[in-house]
């Protein structure tokens, strides 16, 4: 009775496993992008957020490479998620999500994800991204931070392809 118990737990885990593995999300914290040359004077960050050093104005532009842990060429990814606060017209965070298609080297913008004037709270913003296709491109995210007055907090928290 142990054995055929043990034998039918290991069926059910062998059956479901592959679709738990095809469930995971991409996720990235704003504070682990690769902060562009530009923006280097004018970015913090602190755990997981991305912000403005006190005092600064501009930009902040940060890159993310999209990995593909889904073990699937076409994983089931169909949204970007960006958390973030702005609170303000005077500031903003926007989240670009761009494929190079193989062995061509432009980035082409798939969608985008804008910050919400409403909330100085973090908040999620979505834009639907389609299927994805690793088998015949790559993926990477650029994120804009920007503000005009000293007084807004625009604030990158996250990033979730899923």
């Amino acid at each position: 009775m142990k054995v055929r118990n043990f034998l039918m737990v290991g069926l059910v885990l062998t059956v479901l496993f592959p679709f738990a593995a095809n469930a995971v999300d991409w996720t990235a914290v704003g504070s682990t992008g690769a902060i562009d040359e530009g923006s280097l004077g004018v970015y913090a960050a602190n755990d997981a957020a991305l912000f403005f050093a006190t005092g600064t104005t501009g930009n902040i532009i940060s890159y993310f490479n999209v990995v593909n842990n889904s073990g699937s060429d076409t994983p089931p990814w169909t949204t970007l998620d960006l958390t973030s606060k702005d609170g303000s017209a005077s500031g903003n965070v926007t989240a670009v999500l761009y494929r190079v298609p193989k062995c061509s080297g432009s980035a082409i913008a798939v969608c985008s994800a804008l910050s919400s004037e409403t909330s100085t709270t973090p908040v999620c913003t979505s834009c639907s991204t389609g299927q994805l296709d690793f088998a015949n491109n790559a993926y990477f995210i650029k994120v804009f931070v920007d503000r005009s007055a000293t007084t807004a907090s625009p604030t990158l928290y996250g990033l979730r392809l899923r």
